[in-house]
């Protein structure tokens, strides 16, 4: 079984450009609306310099209230027209390895086979695979001997072990497209792990949000999505869990909605590597068809104003 996962992107730009008001009259006629903006070239440049030059403006600057914000010049909305960016990154399931040790504040997983990472990679820590797995993920900046290491940890790091136990725990490499469970029997669960990146200069912050577009489905049935809360080994449920400090509802197994959209993350501020994951969960009963299943999920970003 699989499952397919799809981006989208909506940008929403706002500007606001002003415009110096000013009135003049004579015994015979009246001007009501004057703006003088004169002189420059508006954009010059040399060797080591560029010059976007505009002269004649009054009371430019940024003007805020509890509700508006104002960006006043023709300049000015230059620098804060919002840019998005959105990168959404899938676990290849037949890329993993073992793992013997974890550091949560050394930004470090110690692997059995290192060669499968390397530096720009995303990289996840899965403890305990399985329906009620914790996920640690970062984007590898180093990579020696067995020692990977990222960034930052994001996800389920404080309940992270610093030696994993099982023999259940691995490190999967980041770099898909495609969530696959693959092959799943009856009383079995399976997951599938995703990251979301966010990088945004929004000064209002931005929301994630995910829409699936017909369930996951075979030819001639759709698993039942979850509805208690936690997707349960025995049962047939799909559903998802969102994890990280940006996550909404992290601490659920929810539904991926067809008819409307699920916020997964969000922020009230701009954004530089803003990250939050999806733990894709299924489980299946002696009822459950055979067959070959497929969701696709569309991840949304959009700016708030």
């Amino acid at each position: 079984m699989r499952v397919i996962l799809a981006r989208s992107l909506v940008v929403v730009f706002l500007a606001i450009f002003p415009v110096a008001l000013f009135a003049m009259t004579s015994t015979n006629y009246g001007v009501e609306w004057d703006s003088i903006n004169i002189g420059g070239t508006d954009d010059g440049v040399s060797a080591n310099y560029g010059l976007q030059d505009t002269v004649g403006e009054h009371a430019t600057g940024l003007s805020d209230s509890e509700s508006y914000q104002l960006s006043a010049g023709y300049r000015l909305a230059d620098d804060y027209i919002p840019s998005l960016s959105l990168v959404v990154k899938t676990q290849e399931s037949q890329v993993r390895s073992a793992y013997t040790s974890f550091s949560q504040g050394g930004l470090t997983v110690t692997v059995n086979d290192a060669s499968l990472f390397a530096v720009g990679n995303y990289l996840s820590v899965v403890e305990n695979e399985g329906l009620g797995e914790v996920v640690a993920f970062g984007k590898v900046v180093d990579v020696t001997g067995n020692i990977v290491t990222v960034d930052a940890w994001q996800g389920d790091v404080a309940s992270m072990s610093v030696s994993p136990s099982g023999s259940d725990d691995y490190a999967y490499r980041l770099e898909g497209k495609s969530a696959a469970f693959g092959m799943i029997l009856p009383g079995e669960g399976k997951t599938s792990f995703t990251a979301v990146d966010v990088v945004t200069n929004a000064q209002q912050g931005y929301t994630v949000s995910i829409q699936g577009l017909n369930g996951l489905h075979s030819a001639s049935s759709t698993i039942r999505d979850v509805a208690d809360g936690s997707v349960t080994l025995g049962q047939e449920e799909y559903g998802t869990r969102s994890v990280g400090s940006f996550a909404s509802s992290s601490s659920t197994d929810l539904a991926i909605p067809t008819s409307t959209q699920r916020v997964i993350q969000s922020s009230n501020a701009s954004a530089e590597n803003h990250r939050s994951g999806v733990i894709y969960k299924l489980s299946i009963d002696g009822s459950t068809p055979t067959g070959v299943y497929e969701d696709t999920v569309l991840y949304r970003l959009t700016s708030n104003f």
